[in-house]
Order: structure tokens, then sequence, then C-alpha cells
């Protein structure tokens, strides 16, 4: 008889919840986002219908802790970071925020930051660097990281030693990471092997102010150029 109580209360509850605006807001929205499309296959709709399923069960969450308009963005804003792996206390250059991950890297000493999984350091007493400092930006709006020239002759001549690589070093602490978008075109070298220069050197200034440039050393072997998501406007 317990069992049935307890399970008749949350079955209540559950429609009390279904009824708040916020969540009949979220339904209607998901159901105009996930509108069935003629081309979808069977996957495609389960994929959806576990989408939906899965932030209505948040919205849901969230509508039920009653927040006030303050305390809601107090709220998704915490959330949101941490739910997207991004710190909300200042990222520092002391021992207790690294991770010594040289077993993952075939011998090669290395440390990795705690809060951030893209800054790393050589060594215990190495110079921190962030992974994601630079981001090339082609006209057509596809954005890459990888190396870059520094200037369209470098890249014609393919002199390495101006060639800097997508990290670059942190300046200051505590370190709040900043991704600067390089506008570059692309020249191919040989059939599909393309190499990338800024359109305007003069980006890399406001780069400089934030970070030391990390060149891409020239007894190892470049990264590869990697195509990312075109960030939000």
């Amino acid at each position: 008889m317990k069992w049935f109580w307890t399970n008749r209360k949350e079955a209540q509850k559950l429609k009390k919840l279904r009824e708040s605006n916020l969540y009949r807001y979220a339904e209607f929205e998901l159901d105009e986002f996930f509108a069935h499309d003629p081309e979808d296959t069977e996957f495609d709709d389960r994929y959806n219908d576990a989408v939906k399923r899965d932030v209505l069960e948040l919205i849901a969450t969230f509508s039920n802790q009653g927040h006030s308009g303050y305390s809601a963005g107090y709220i998704l804003n915490i959330f949101s970071k941490l739910a997207s792996w991004k710190p909300i206390t200042s990222i520092l250059n002391v021992t207790e925020q690294w991770n010594d991950v040289t077993e993952c890297m075939d011998g090669k000493t290395m440390f990795q930051h705690k809060k951030l999984s893209s800054l790393f350091k050589d060594g215990e007493n190495g110079e921190p660097y962030y992974l994601d400092a630079i981001t090339k930006r082609l006209p057509n709006g596809s954005c890459w990281c990888g190396p870059l020239f520094m200037t369209k002759k470098d890249a014609l001549e393919g002199n390495v030693e101006s060639c800097i690589t997508s990290a670059a070093y942190v300046k200051t602490w505590p370190f709040v990471p900043k991704t600067f978008y390089i506008n570059v075109e692309e020249y191919e070298i040989t059939k599909d092997d393309f190499v990338m220069y800024p359109v305007n050197p003069d980006q890399f200034e406001e780069v400089l102010q934030y970070y030391d440039l990390k060149l891409v050393k020239p007894n190892e072997p470049a990264e590869i150029d990697e195509d990312i998501e075109q960030p939000a406007e």
C-alpha cells in the first residue's frame, strides 16, 4: 500500500510539473524543433524522441525547484558552465590544480590542468599552454585548428620557423581562457595539400597581448589541420 501511495504522489507531482508554463512552453518548442521530416529515418525519430525526453526531464527538475527571476538566471549560468566542463572558480598555476598525465603520453612528461582539460605543461616546471588559443577562420566561415604561417610569404616558402600552432603560452594568472579567431586564406601547394596564412597579420597584435605564441618545432611534425565548429554569433 505504501508503494501505491508513493507512486501515486509521484504521478501527481509529475502531472503538476507538466502543467507548468515553462514545461508546456518547452514541450511546444521541442515539438516545433523536431517536427517530422519525411526524410528522417526510424533512427532519427528515436533519437529525437530521446533528446526531447531528456530535455523535458531537465526542465521538469528546474521548474520543480521554483526559482525566482534572479535565482533562475544564477542557477542556469552555473549549470551551463559545469555541464560544459567549464570552471566557475579561478584557474591557477599551483601544484594542486595539475594532474600528472605522463603515463598516457608514451613516456613524455606532461601535466594537464584539473579545471581546464585543454591546458597543459611539459614537465612540472614547464610553461603552461592553452590548446584552443588560436582558431583559423576561412572566408566561407569554416573554422580550423592546426599550424598557421605568420605571413603569406612564409607560407609559400614553407618557412617553418614562422609557423605557429593553435596553442599558445599563458601570460597571466589567474587564467581566463580566450580563443582568438584569425581570418585566413589557404593556398594549395600540391594536390589536396593546403597551407594557411593570415589575411591581416596585424590580428596577431591582439593575440600577443594575451598569449606568447607557440612555434611549430622544426624536428617535430606539425599539427594536422582539424575542422572545428564555427562559433555562434
